[in-house]
């Protein structure tokens, strides 16, 4: 029992912990490796087409050993290297030698790997048990909002370096000043994976936490600044490269905004784009982060840490109906970059899990004297797995496949790099990506005069948690 719901001591424990942590590990590669059919499927359907143009691309990139800086293909600019969603993370190297198919699959397995990795410094920082733990690794990992638009097509790998965010945001409100450098590098890897979508969510939240939080609002800009500069060579060719298109919005009703977290979509519905309103975390994630999260009652400390109330409003909002699309329309870098505002609603939903699994964690330490209630957790943490793996069965390539596209057959023929004169945008490309370059070194001397201090320390509750 202790090794569920107490944080182990003795060796024994510890032991018993790191099996626990292997076997979810390969728990939710197993998912993974079956969503995307183990390397066998279509890049047909939905964006897979798109996805596909990239890979070619950069396939004969490697092969040519030269900067594929323009293309033949009709993607949202000849310019290659300016359209922000092309996944340049080093391990694109490897399509040398593997197919776009096995590559997907790889780079999948890698991206839950690192997002893994993340959860446990999360798990080390708020002290969690394995109870307390597995609902926020569950959360992070197979969210209903992550299957659905990797599996159809979308380059949201940056979702996995989520994890790395909050355990920034959460040093952050441990005056952990390091943790400046590693929120900008989250976010810059964000960029670099071709999740700038996930970037500008996490810019925003930063943005509506530094309102209230005055404090640390100096890091919370810094953190952001440093960003900006590490994805100078992403963004700035993207900024003289790419217009704004029509605005989507958000839910359009509120029983379509519940219904996105708690019923399983599916890629086959009728009508608007089905995993654009798909944020599932199922009726048992939806309850646990109400009770926990907002409704518990706790002596020591209140529902959430006021500096992540406005965050968590202003997004919510955000994500229903228009009320973005002011901002969405004033062309602010970054800000004005999401069309589809429904998407803002996981940021929120994540850090209420956070909050959650924290307040869990406080809940069985005051109640382990109480056993046939403690294991109401195990079983409703069962529940939830089970809940999110059945979605996961609506949104695997295999099911995707059954869907049309919307996009041009544009992946065929031979010799996608194009030569083409355009010392503007190449002098932008250059100088971002030696800003980039500079920033980067800069933030791994400083981490590495400060060595120790970055994962230093543990958060305590009363940090996040604390009574007004």
């Amino acid at each position: 029992m202790k090794t569920l719901f107490c944080l182990p001591e003795s060796h024994s424990q510890h032991i018993k912990d790191s099996l626990l942590l292997g076997l979810e590990y390969l728990t939710g590669l197993a998912v993974w490796a079956n969503l995307f059919n183990f390397g066998r499927f279509s890049f047909q359907p939905c964006d897979w087409l798109d996805q596909k143009a990239y890979i070619n691309v950069l396939t004969e990139s490697l092969n040519r050993f030269i900067l594929p800086l323009h293309t033949t293909l009709p993607l949202k600019t000849q310019r290659f290297l300016a359209i922000p969603e092309v996944n340049l993370f080093p391990d694109f190297l490897l399509l040398k030698w593997l197919s776009p198919e096995q590559f997907v699959l790889f780079n999948a397995l890698l991206m839950y790997s690192l997002c893994f990795g993340g959860c446990l410094l999360l798990k080390k920082r708020l002290k969690l048990s394995q109870a307390a733990f597995v609902p926020l690794l569950l959360a992070f990992t197979l969210n209903g909002h992550l299957i659905a638009h990797c599996l159809v097509g979308h380059p949201w790998w940056g979702l996995f370096w989520l994890p790395y965010f909050f355990y920034a945001l959460t040093g952050m409100l441990q005056k952990e000043k390091k943790q400046v450098a590693l929120m900008a590098l989250s976010l810059g890897a964000m960029a670099l994976t071709g999740s700038f979508h996930c970037f500008s969510w996490c810019v925003l939240f930063v943005l509506c936490t530094a309102i209230v939080d005055k404090p640390r609002r100096w890091q919370y800009l810094q953190s952001l600044l440093l960003a900006a500069l590490l994805s100078a060579g992403r963004f700035a060719p993207a900024a003289i490269s790419l217009k704004a298109t029509w605005f989507e919005g958000g839910y359009p009703d509120p029983l379509t905004l519940i219904q996105g977290l708690v019923w399983p979509g599916s890629p086959l519905t009728a009508g608007y784009f089905p995993w654009e309103r798909e944020n599932f975390i199922g009726f048992c994630g939806l309850a646990f982060i109400i009770y926990f999260a907002a409704l518990r009652p706790e002596e020591d400390y209140a529902p959430m840490e006021k500096a992540w109330w406005p965050a968590l409003v202003i997004m919510t909002v955000f994500s229903y109906a228009s009320w973005y699309y002011p901002i969405y329309w004033s062309n602010i870098p970054l800000l004005s970059a999401e069309r589809v505002t429904t998407r803002f609603l996981l940021m929120p939903v994540l850090a209420l899990f956070v909050a959650a699994s924290v307040r869990l964690q406080s809940w069985l330490e005051k109640n382990l004297h109480r056993t046939r209630l403690l294991w109401l957790v195990p079983l409703s943490v069962t529940v939830f797995f089970l809940e999110l793996l059945n979605n996961s069965t609506f949104w695997t390539v295999t099911q995707i496949s059954a869907c049309g596209s919307n996009k041009l057959a544009h992946v065929g023929g031979a010799g996608p790099i194009a030569n083409i004169e355009d010392p503007i945008y190449t002098g932008l490309l250059a100088g971002g990506w030696l800003v980039s370059m500079i920033t980067f070194t800069t933030i791994l001397c400083t981490m590495q005069l400060f060595k120790g201090q970055l994962f230093k320390g543990q958060l305590s509750k009363i940090q996040l948690f604390k009574a007004p």
